[in-house]
């Protein structure tokens, strides 16, 4: 994965972003209701695969923090 890029962003944003694989040990994935995306929840001997992504732009930043709302 560790490449450049990614989802819906595009143009100079994309190309700066950089994506790496990440684990979060010690966590596991929840599905939240009402939501289309799940939370993390702390359970020991879990752990969550993902990605890190890095040099997110203020305009990708907003617009996830839309996505995801307040919480």
């Amino acid at each position: 994965m560790g490449g450049r890029g990614g989802g819906g962003v595009r143009g100079a944003a994309a190309r700066a972003l950089v994506i790496e694989p990440a684990a979060l040990d010690g966590w596991r994935r929840a599905p939240v209701r009402g939501r289309p995306y799940p939370i993390i929840l702390p359970a020991a001997g879990c752990s969550v695969c993902g990605v890190l992504a890095d040099r997110v732009d203020d305009a990708a930043s907003a617009r996830l923090d839309r996505f995801e709302g307040a919480e």
